[in-house]
């Protein structure tokens, strides 16, 4: 059980060195046992190798959003030591906030690190798939269990989105943190699900 934790270890250590861009990071170990046997040294021998930094970042597949717009909202830039982290906050951004503001409820942005041939740097693209531009339609309201009028009215009154507007998902996380702290459902998990907000095509059946 112990080897399999120091393998588990390097594992994690390989995977927080990459992350950082150093892709070519090696990570050995060495362990020695006290005589007892009860007992063990584990030493880590890292070799970071060369750290990866990033050449150029683009953005393809746009339309609504001009890339100078959206690149010069980006953490990562061009010069910079490649960071996951960053790179995954970026993606969010995008999709947050900007075209999950815009109605582009379905919108698909992958991140893309592309290897050069000169060691040590990658290009990183954002590939931007947007997808339809959506407007609410009905607002269908479920509550498990009986169910009052007036518990519809309520939930329909807490959400930021109405009919014939143009759909928001920072407004729809909103609306659901509104409902889960509006103390009317139970937010215990053990108990039921809490309060959640779906948006869902209209070619797809409603609840």
């Amino acid at each position: 059980a112990n080897m399999m934790r120091v393998q588990e270890d390097k594992d994690r250590l390989i995977a927080y060195y990459r992350s950082l861009g150093y892709f070519n990071a090696r990570v050995d170990y060495q362990t020695k046992y006290y005589d007892s046997g009860e007992f063990l040294d584990v030493s880590f021998i890292i070799d970071e190798k060369q750290r990866f930094s990033v050449r150029n970042v683009s953005v393809v597949g746009n339309k609504f959003f001009s890339s100078d717009l959206l690149l010069a909202e980006l953490d990562l830039n061009p010069g910079d030591y490649f960071n996951l982290a960053k790179m995954n906050r970026d993606q969010r951004k995008l999709r947050n906030e900007f075209y999950g503001r815009e109605g582009f409820v379905f919108v698909d942005i992958i991140a893309e690190p592309r290897f050069l041939e000169e060691p040590g740097q990658l290009d990183l693209v954002f590939r931007v798939n947007e997808g339809d531009r959506y407007r609410a339609g009905e607002i269908n309201v479920h509550i498990a269990g009986d169910s009052s009028h007036t518990q519809h009215n309520v939930v329909v009154n807490l959400l930021g989105i109405r009919p014939g507007e143009i759909i928001d998902l920072q407004e729809l996380e909103n609306s659901e943190r509104r409902l889960r702290f509006s103390q009317i459902f139970e937010t215990n998990p053990t108990i039921g699900e809490p309060p959640r907000v779906e948006v869902r095509p209209p070619d797809q059946p409603d609840f």
